[in-house]
């Protein structure tokens, strides 16, 4: 880990595949399951970001967009707090 300035690198010099697995958790300790974490997954072919709550995969960054772990799955807000306009 590498910090500068304002920007922390996680896996600094490392190649995409060295990266994989790398990222920010809150909570528990290292390889556990953990409260929330913001993983990269280079295992998926084109590399993504990895939204994790609870140890669970709930949604992915990567090239296509914004998507979530499994179709038809996962709602976009909730009862009294949805989301004005979608495109």
């Amino acid at each position: 880990m590498e910090i500068q300035d304002i920007t922390i690198i996680a896996a600094s010099g490392s190649a995409s595949a060295a990266a994989d697995g790398g990222g920010l958790q809150i909570g528990g300790t290292a390889g556990s399951d953990s409260v929330a974490s913001v993983t990269y997954d280079h295992n998926s072919g084109a590399g993504r970001l990895c939204l994790n709550i609870a140890g669970s995969t709930k949604a992915y960054m990567e090239g296509g967009g914004f998507v979530p772990s499994a179709g038809s799955a996962k709602d976009l807000g909730k009862d009294g707090t949805s989301w004005e306009t979608l495109y």
